[in-house]
């Protein structure tokens, strides 16, 4: 399991970069954004199969052992116990948490390990990342990804953010505090898997607004295995692994 304090860390705002498959499309003028006013509501927006998803991948924060979609659906003792806490929790949660997202196209080019976004038509980029290049195996960096500046045209790449809504760190301090450990520990599971569901839907989004949308009998197991067209990644993973870097958000 996590540490408590690995959770109020990962909890923060989630910053999604996406990538298309070299088509340059998507023109880079648009920002648009989400914002429900209550869980409930978002949670009736997603398929049932990525809540389910995230169902699982909640109890395993919360330390459950072996398959809990399966023992639940058996009824066994503590799978149903876990069950029926989580949704205490989540009712709590559907009275504040509200899920908030933002994104935008951008032209862009690569320069070596650097990305360089830039503003539709803007010769000065708003915004450059150094990125890492693998030590190991292909030894690829993602702007490899990304045409270069040479080639006289630019690429296209849309940056998302995703959030579960304001308080949830609040809320789960004072629930610690008063001594409620699971209640706070479980605020904080929801509200990761929350904004991860979020970011997996919107993601579907962009991908059907830049004009590849997923087939039809696309199953969610297989967007969760990255089975469709495109790729998404996260700061403070392998592929980027620096945090620092976004905080260059707010330039762009």
């Amino acid at each position: 399991m996590e540490s408590l304090g690995e959770l109020e860390r990962l909890v923060a705002t989630v910053v999604r970069v996406v990538k298309t498959v070299r088509t340059g499309k998507g023109d880079g003028t648009s920002c648009s954004r989400i914002d429900t006013d209550n869980l409930g509501d978002f949670h009736r927006r997603l398929r049932p199969g990525s809540m389910l998803q995230k169902e699982r991948d909640s109890s395993l924060r919360l330390g459950y052992r072996g398959n809990f979609a399966q023992q639940l659906a058996a009824r066994e003792p503590k799978a149903v116990e876990l069950f029926a806490a989580m949704e205490e929790v989540k009712e709590e949660a559907a009275k504040f948490m509200k899920v908030r997202a933002v994104w935008q196209f951008f032209e862009a080019e690569a320069d070596g390990e650097q990305l360089h976004v830039f503003a539709p038509g803007q010769s000065s980029p708003a915004h450059t990342w150094k990125l890492k290049r693998q030590k190991i195996e292909d030894r690829l960096c993602l702007s490899d990804y990304i045409l270069p500046g040479q080639s006289g045209k630019r690429d296209h790449v849309a940056l998302f953010v995703v959030s579960a809504g304001e308080g949830v760190r609040e809320r789960s301090e004072a629930a610690k505090n008063a001594g409620y450990y699971f209640r706070s520990h479980g605020l904080q599971s929801l509200a990761i898997e929350t904004a991860e569901a979020c970011a997996e839907w919107l993601h579907r989004r962009i991908r059907e607004d830049w004009g590849f949308p997923d087939p039809p009998e696309m199953t969610m197991a297989q967007r969760f295995t990255s089975r469709y067209r495109g790729k998404r990644y996260s700061f403070g993973y392998p592929a980027c692994p620096d945090l620092e870097d976004q905080a260059g958000r707010g330039s762009y």
